[in-house]
């Protein structure tokens, strides 16, 4: 039987489970047809074969033609200790590679995080989805715009608590601009405990928004409550800037 570390410097090689198999089972056995290792590992020949011709790739298999018989055995633990060599120093190339390639690859990541990716989603379900993403990626704060009137037809005082609750265990502030209706009070009166400051808009009737806007870092998500329900997540630092600032002169004139 084989070593657990032989196996795994194997698995290391790129070497298939069924050929790893025939590799132990040959290191047992010694000269043999493919037909005979097969029988002896359980295995049936098709995959015997192709674990042989992996291992002949790999350069750890040896052969002999006999008549109409070809003999096979695998080569010995030091052989496989010359291939890890081998890939150690391929390895060791392409990673030296990489890293003088770095600032400029870096260069082009950072070019392409810089352009605009939008996400839309549908539905109630994709309304938590739209969620789930402010509280994976705000930092310690996030701006609200809110019409808490809307927002509870759709979301249930359970989804309000949890959103609450998991933003809470996240340490992530908010300050929120909500519409001047009672359900707006209400948000505001609960403030000291939920890490929340919330300043109200006046004009029920005269206030454009009928959904939620959510302000985090270089993205804006938006939840669409009236008419058909959904909801898109745009990650763009010239937008988000754009709504910073209008969120930011909202909240100096409101209550």
């Amino acid at each position: 039987m084989i070593t657990t570390n032989l196996q795994t410097a194997l698995a290391a090689l790129g070497l298939t489970p069924n050929a790893i198999a025939l590799y132990e089972q040959s290191f047992l056995t010694g000269r043999s047809t493919v037909g005979r290792l097969a029988a002896l590992a359980e295995m049936d020949r098709s995959s015997a074969h192709l674990a042989a011709t992996q291992l002949r790739g790999a350069g750890l298999l040896n052969e002999e033609v006999v008549g109409e018989r070809t003999y096979i055995w695998v080569k010995p633990p030091k052989d496989v200790l010359v291939r890890l060599k081998i890939a150690m120093n391929h390895l060791q190339t392409q990673y030296e590679s990489v890293e003088d390639a770095l600032p400029a690859l870096s260069a082009g990541y950072q070019a392409a995080e810089k352009l605009p990716v939008v996400q839309v989603f549908s539905g109630k379900s994709g309304l938590k989805q739209v969620v789930a993403n402010v509280l994976e990626n705000a930092a310690d704060e996030i701006l609200l715009f809110t019409n808490q009137a809307f927002e509870r037809e759709v979301f249930s005082s359970a989804d309000h608590r949890d959103f609450i609750n998991e933003r809470k265990r996240r340490g992530i502030k908010i300050r929120a601009l909500a519409v001047d209706t009672t359900e707006g009070h209400d948000l505001q009166a609960a403030d000291d405990d939920n890490l929340r400051q919330t300043r109200l808009i006046s004009g029920e009737t005269t206030v454009p928004f009928k959904n939620e806007i959510y302000i985090y870092g270089d993205s804006v998500a938006m939840l669409s409550f009236s008419g058909q329900v959904f909801g898109f997540v745009t990650r763009s630092a010239d937008f988000a800037e754009a709504q910073l600032w209008a969120f930011e002169r909202l909240w100096r004139e409101a209550a």
